[in-house]
């Protein structure tokens, strides 16, 4: 996207010396069957952000169990940090609950 812009001649303002065009806010949602996958991809996120040189905000990161017929997991761990569980997760405006209700 940044190469398209600065192609197309577009400037931004500067800071620290920096010429910012674009400010992207991505957002990650892992959809998994169980913990070990859950745990599995959480890994694989380690490593590309690391080879990528992102960093994942925990404190805004959260798991969210949707459905599950009483089974207790244990914790969801991201680069030595428990994620918190919640019953719900507001995601681009909409909300998610464990319930899908």
């Amino acid at each position: 996207m940044i190469l398209f812009l600065e192609d197309a001649g577009c400037d931004g303002p500067t800071l620290t010396g920096v010429v910012i065009i674009i400010l992207l806010h991505v957002a990650i949602v892992h959809l998994v069957r169980s913990h070990d996958d859950l745990n599995k991809q959480l890994i694989i996120l380690k490593y590309f952000c690391s080879k990528m040189s992102i960093t994942i905000n925990t404190g805004k990161t959260k798991v969210v169990i949707i459905k599950s017929i009483q089974i207790t997991y244990d914790h969801f761990i991201y680069d030595n940090n428990y994620l918190e569980k919640v019953p719900s997760y507001k995601y681009l405006g909409i909300k998610i609950h464990r319930e899908l209700n």
